[in-house]
């Protein structure tokens, strides 16, 4: 289904009120929760295995994971498939090499909470306070991600990227009207070329 109908938006900015530290298990089905990584830049991924444009991201995440990790700066992934289907997230983990914390159990409300919509996949990248800085709806590109891990890492005397990425198809309007009335100003989006399809189950 495309983005355009899939899209369930929240309102208000990020910075409005901060989610309450986010927690599901891990592989092992030992709790994890966001607050571990407490003082490192974290990106939270939210994902499933039927998901085509969230395969096509996870080699990234890999790649940013081995480059950015000694840096100070996390991916974490965050299964929402039902925990029937966990061995298929077992397999899926092994099958792309992931080298960071796969989470299981993901709802969306939680996705929600960080102001995500509920389409997939849509990834949220906190600073090291824990707050999230910026949205990434629908594949991830590695120009947008790298951008703003940079912004993140440096004195952050240049001007903060763009807030949100958008996919495309979604414009600026089309967001803030779903927004419920919040108005942004159109310089805190960004829209950039990535594979359209962020999906839900059929």
């Amino acid at each position: 289904m495309p983005i355009l109908s899939a899209l369930v938006l929240a309102s208000g900015l990020l910075t409005d009120s901060p989610p309450p530290d986010f927690q599901l298990q891990n592989l092992k089905k030992e709790p994890a929760k966001l607050s571990d990584y407490s003082g490192k830049i974290t990106v939270l991924n939210f994902w499933a295995t039927w998901c085509v444009p969230c395969r096509k991201e996870m080699p990234l995440f890999v790649e940013l994971q081995n480059e950015y990790g000694p840096k100070g700066v996390q991916f974490i992934a965050a299964s929402t498939d039902p925990a029937r289907d966990r061995k298929k997230v077992e397999k899926f983990t092994q099958k792309y090499g992931l080298n960071f914390p796969v989470w299981t159990g993901a709802r969306p409300e939680e996705q929600i909470a960080f102001h995500l919509g509920t389409s997939l996949p849509a990834t949220v990248i906190l600073d090291t306070n824990g707050q999230p800085v910026f949205r990434i709806i629908g594949e991830a590109q590695r120009d947008s991600l790298v951008l703003r891990l940079n912004w993140l890492l440096s004195d952050r005397k240049a001007p903060m990227p763009g807030e949100i990425v958008l996919p495309p198809g979604i414009t600026p309007e089309h967001w803030k009207e779903h927004e419920l009335g919040e108005e942004e100003d159109e310089h805190e989006h960004e829209q950039h070329a990535q594979t359209p399809g962020s999906e839900v189950p059929s």
